[in-house]
């Protein structure tokens, strides 16, 4: 069964309660009328992911990390193209961005993190923008 963008976000949040309760936070500031649902806006709303991911690796929260992107690793294996694109644009390439303005080695840091297709998407973003 596919899974559908719309699903992507819920998925990765429920892993931690610590991104549950920043997104908790995230919803009431970005959508302050209570409607996500009809305005949602998910290749931005996946930064939160993104910059919670790299506040974990810089902790070293491995196993955290390591839960997150072995649902990734699901979710780009199962998901329909706009799925795999919002996993690629929004989270991996957000992740290189904002990466790329702190001082420390994203590119291998993460790949440890990696399973394959997330590997393969991750490496690609990298060569592209080389």
């Amino acid at each position: 069964m596919k899974v559908n963008s719309n699903e992507v976000i819920p998925r990765l949040i429920k892993i931690s309660n610590d991104l549950e309760k920043e997104w908790e936070d995230y919803l009431l500031n970005e959508y302050p009328n209570f409607d996500y649902e009809m305005n949602r806006l998910d290749y931005i709303d996946i930064t939160l992911i993104s910059r919670f991911l790299i506040r974990k690796v810089l902790e070293q929260d491995n196993y955290i990390v390591t839960k997150i992107f072995d649902e990734v690793e699901i979710i780009l294996k199962n998901g329909s193209d706009q799925t795999k694109n919002l996993i690629v644009v929004g989270l991996l390439e957000s992740i290189q961005n904002i990466s790329s303005n702190l001082d420390y080695d994203y590119k291998n840091t993460f790949i440890k993190f990696l399973k394959i297709n997330t590997k393969i998407e991750w490496e690609r973003i990298i060569e592209e923008w080389e």
